[in-house]
């Protein structure tokens, strides 16, 4: 793991520590979550969406529709299935995933070459 990742690679006692908690008394772990009762918890509330008709909002700005849709763009908001909701990822984020992607990818790419060398 050091030659593909460098630094980034875990460490021999981490890996060894998760071995020892993962195998149980017959050898093999259950890696599946157990059953949950009750109905899973939305990630909408009503704290953090909140429903609100352009027509309402420009009568409460004294504003066009026209003008309430520039201010909601320029504030960073987008209208998504009715709603308004916060843009979540900047472009800074967005080039932060293309390069962790690339990186992936070519992190892979090394996987392979070296898997099907030693074949």
């Amino acid at each position: 793991l050091k030659n593909v990742y460098g630094d980034d690679a875990v460490d021999r006692s981490s890996v060894s520590r998760w071995a020892r908690r993962l195998s149980g008394e017959s050898g093999h772990a259950n890696i599946r979550d157990p059953p949950r009762t009750g109905r899973p918890q939305p990630a909408q509330t009503p704290d953090n969406v909140q429903r609100v008709g352009l027509k309402e909002m420009s009568v409460q700005l004294g504003n066009d529709k026209a003008s309430v849709c520039r201010i909601f763009k320029h504030l960073g908001l987008k209208r998504v299935c009715a709603r308004w909701v916060p843009r979540m990822l900047t472009d800074a984020h967005k080039e932060t995933r293309k390069l962790c992607a690339v990186n992936s990818w070519h992190s892979m790419r090394i996987v392979e070459m070296i898997f099907l060398r030693e074949m």
